[in-house]
């Protein structure tokens, strides 16, 4: 609405109002005055107040409020982004900081309520600054070992008070808090994640997510990197690279004729050391070694790091055993997780887009047999049916994966020099080593189907069957699907892990399948399989 004041009759009382969507309001009372003819002036009760309503933008909200602690004393340091008086314009009249010692201040709501900074320390909150700039201040005076939690917010002149948020997801103040140890902290930074490697001629150039939080989640300083190479293999041995340590979040190396491996550690002020990173290697893989130091999982680079993945998240992997099942025929038995590195939470249902996870589990010898456990703890009796002469595991030693229902038995190479057994594969899990005979040719059995019946609706269930195949020799594997009426319905293509094969219930074409029954065909190395499969749709 505009303002036309000879519109406007002076004897009634005019109001406007600006409904503020963003900002707040500030409202005048302006006095219009006109007296009638033959008088002097208006009276009181026909004067006219006219309601302007001017809005004044608030401050942008923070999103960068950061919390660590200082080395070796009770203080925690505050580092923000100054936002200005109006959005980033002009200069802040002042900041609010609250804290908590029991839970994060994640709302506006629960701004309100928190207590101020000067419950906990005497520090002085600094005064604002040019926008854009960054702000500090320490925050002395605090309890040992104990985690604060910290929000803020800025006012202008007007005192409009922009507001406060705390997601994480968001990556909105996802460090606002610290812990703090009051003295040198014995706690290492979180272990280095998202490596991945470029090659340009002859320079391998390493590069890696920086490190914010300690192993337990706390903000953390690092003062630098520690990179380790190896040009024997990815066991090692490892030997420091730098002098000094490295302070970008990457480095170029030479490449050799020979692949090199290197692995990466973060080291905060008071000089704690992360744990090894994976390690990445000169052919760009990724690989995570287990405790065996003989076992470990490898895959390209760009599966595992932000910066190269879809989901856009820094993983890791670990590689746990399970010696409680290490009994009767099952002489080894691990558990490979996938984790969200940020949250060291599993990442359900991993699976890479074809099998290029290389799976290596080690098999020990004790006493010329094969032995339970990769240290050789024990031997299975050599008067049972399941002991096994070490020179018999080319024989006897089969790997097992189990598919959430059931174990099943997968395609693997044996290697008896090295006693390990591997299999590519486009899934993490549960695998075991098992004493049961592998195939001295190719072979299909009824236990290599996953589904008799399978139901591709695209619901994440049951909507592919796969066909594993014992395939000793790497005979060239090919497979067929036909119609009751012998017409070819669809080729196979390679399913999750190597000698397998998959059909998803479409023709060749894409076109989805009829409901019904059809007949597969498999065949490698001159032998042919044929069984059925039903489509229910």
């Amino acid at each position: 609405m505009v303002w036309n004041p000879r519109a406007l009759s002076f004897r009634a009382a005019v109001r406007f109002y600006a409904k503020a969507v963003i900002f707040p309001v500030l409202a005048l009372g302006i006095l219009i005055t006109q007296p009638k003819q033959g008088q002097s002036q208006v009276p009181d009760s026909e004067k006219a107040v006219m309601a302007v309503s001017i809005t004044f933008p608030m401050p942008l909200d923070i999103s960068t409020l950061r919390a660590s602690s200082a080395a070796q004393t009770c203080a925690a340091v505050l580092e923000w982004k100054q936002p200005g008086a109006f959005a980033n314009s002009g200069v802040a009249s002042s900041y609010i900081i609250k804290m908590s010692s029991n839970t994060n201040i994640t709302s506006n709501a629960e701004f309100d309520t928190a207590l101020p900074l000067s419950a906990f320390s005497t520090g002085t909150i600094p005064s604002p600054g040019a926008a854009l700039t960054i702000a500090s201040m320490t925050v002395q005076g605090l309890t040992a070992n104990t985690t604060y939690y910290f929000a803020i917010r800025a006012l202008n002149a007007s005192a409009s008070s922009n507001t406060w948020v705390h997601n994480p997801s968001n990556n909105i103040n996802p460090n606002n808090f610290a812990y703090v140890p009051c003295g040198p902290s014995t706690i290492p930074p979180k272990k280095v994640l998202g490596l991945y490697g470029d090659i340009s001629g002859s320079i391998f150039t390493i590069r890696w997510s920086t490190v914010t939080l300690d192993a337990q989640n706390n903000p953390e300083i690092v003062q630098g990197y520690n990179i380790y190479r190896s040009t024997a293999n990815l066991f090692g041995p490892f030997n420091l690279m730098n002098g000094a340590y490295w302070t970008e979040t990457s480095t170029a190396v030479l490449t050799n004729a020979t692949p090199n491996y290197y692995k990466v550690t973060a080291v905060d002020l008071d000089g704690n050391e992360s744990a090894d990173s994976m390690v990445l290697d000169t052919n760009l893989k990724l690989s995570a070694v287990a405790g065996d130091q003989k076992s470990y999982v490898s895959m390209p680079h760009n599966y595992l790091s932000a910066a190269k993945n879809a989901i856009q998240k820094d993983l890791d992997i670990t590689i746990s055993n399970r010696t409680q099942e290490e009994t009767g025929i099952i002489y080894r038995s691990v558990y490979l997780s996938v984790l969200d590195g940020a949250m060291n939470q599993p990442i359900k249902n991993f699976v890479l887009a074809a099998p290029e996870a290389e799976v290596v589990i080690y098999y020990a010898i004790q006493s010329g047999q094969v032995a339970y456990g990769a240290i050789a703890a024990g031997v299975a009796d050599s008067n049972s049916p399941q002991a096994i002469n070490a020179g018999d595991a080319a024989q006897w030693l089969s790997l097992y994966w189990h598919d959430g229902v059931k174990w099943v038995k997968i395609g693997s190479s044996i290697d008896p020099a090295g006693q390990k057994l591997t299999a590519m594969t486009s899934q993490a899990g549960a695998y075991q080593i098992r004493g049961v005979a592998r195939a001295d040719s190719f072979r299909v059995d009824a236990s290599g189907q996953s589904h008799k019946i399978f139901t591709p609706n695209n619901d994440g269930w049951n909507d592919i069957v796969i066909f594993r195949t014992e395939n000793p020799n790497k005979d060239t594997l090919k497979g067929y699907i036909y119609d009751i009426t012998g017409a070819l319905v669809a080729h196979m293509k390679p399913g999750p892990e190597q000698d397998s094969l998959m059909w998803d219930g479409n023709d060749d074409l894409g076109h989805a399948a009829r409901s019904g029954i059809y007949i597969f065909q498999i065949e490698a190395g001159g032998k042919i399989f044929n069984g059925t499969v039903v489509v229910a749709r």
